[in-house]
């Protein structure tokens, strides 16, 4: 049975994390989860970032992540939030993860989401890297094919996986070198 990740916002913001995260979620390695709240912090994210972004070509990119996996959308926990005990700026975070059946929440910001807050959900916390790699070492031809599949997608400019590999590196230096261990 596959595993529910809900990806945090700070793992969805990322293009290039996204693109890997979405790609592996793809080989049902793993089901994504995530709210509308945690899209709409990720549409924050980008127009902070990339002054001038297209509204339009966002909400594209949502459409997109909402049309590959229907059943990652998340509703109905508001109820929990006032329950949680983590952050309390990622409550909302924790709540749609316990909606979700969720085993994992992927993160960046794992102090948000001590373990005496998640445990008694069966939650675990991971950052990204942390569960790429864990993902790699579960299904490595899954994440292959995944990671093939992600570098066929970018034609202007081509990259290999290595290039990738490269890009990923100082964010995902545990998953990157499961792969290369794995490719050598």
């Amino acid at each position: 049975m596959q595993p529910a990740a809900l990806l945090d916002a700070c793992a969805l913001y990322p293009v290039g994390l996204r693109d890997t995260l979405l790609s592996v979620a793809q080989t049902h390695a793993f089901r994504p989860l995530w709210s509308a709240e945690i899209l709409e912090e990720v549409r924050g994210a980008i127009q902070r970032s990339v002054p001038g972004a297209d509204p339009a070509r966002i909400d594209r990119m949502l459409g997109h992540m909402r049309a590959a996996f229907p059943d990652a959308m998340l509703a109905g926990y508001s109820h929990l939030i006032p329950r949680m005990t983590n952050d309390l700026a990622d409550r909302h975070v924790l709540a749609a993860a316990v909606t979700g059946h969720a085993d994992v929440i992927v993160t960046w910001n794992v102090r948000h989401f001590p373990p005496s807050a998640c445990r008694p959900h069966g939650i675990a916390v991971e950052t990204p890297d942390e569960f790429l790699a864990r993902m790699y070492v579960s299904d490595p031809g899954a994440v292959d094919a995944a990671l093939a599949r992600q570098i066929a997608r970018y034609i202007a400019p081509p990259m290999t996986v290595e290039d990738l590999l490269a890009r990923h590196a100082l964010r995902l230096p545990r998953f990157v070198a499961a792969v290369r261990a794995h490719r050598s």
